[in-house]
């Protein structure tokens, strides 16, 4: 960044070109750079159109980034929305053994409340577990809920590939 003093712009360009390049994603105008997950979720949440309300859900993982929680909360306290938590246990023999879980929980309520969004952690961090996402989003795609990955932990540890997960 020190050499970007008179070029911020192009930094900030070539930042996100390599970023695309690193996570296969082939429009570099969808990258966002932010400082952290926190503000990144945040930012998603409080621009979803149309805006979350009280009869909304957001279904997130026991294995969620402790901040989320508090931003769960406080759109539960401010908006009215409500969290369906779906507790993973452990330890999990595999990817079936992980989102049996969540389809039981998806079947015995999707069709009751409005879900909008899912949540959860690419890599989480309590435990540190890589989730299987492409088939996680497969899942929530199924009943028509938009999903939102936190990849904060992933990035630089794991090989990412956007559109193989949004083509599902």
């Amino acid at each position: 960044w020190m050499n970007c003093a008179t070029g911020y712009r192009k930094c900030i360009i070539s930042a996100k070109q390599r970023l695309a390049e690193m996570m296969n994603i082939k429009n570099t105008s969808d990258t966002v750079l932010v400082d952290n997950a926190s503000e990144g979720i945040n930012a998603i949440i409080r621009n979803l159109d149309p805006p979350l309300g009280s009869s909304d859900y957001i279904l997130d993982l026991s294995t969620a980034y402790g901040p989320f929680k508090g931003l769960y909360q406080w759109l539960g306290s401010r908006y009215g929305v409500k969290t369906l938590e779906v507790p993973i246990q452990w330890p999990v023999t595999g990817p079936e053994s992980f989102i049996r879980p969540i389809t039981a929980a998806l079947e015995a309520n999707a069709s009751s409340i409005n879900i909008r969004v899912a949540i959860f952690s690419h890599v989480s961090a309590y435990p540190a577990v890589i989730l299987p996402v492409k088939q996680l989003v497969e899942l929530f795609h199924r009943y028509n809920i938009p999903v939102i990955v936190d990849g904060a932990h992933a990035l630089g540890n794991i090989e990412i590939n956007i559109e193989d997960m949004s083509n599902v």
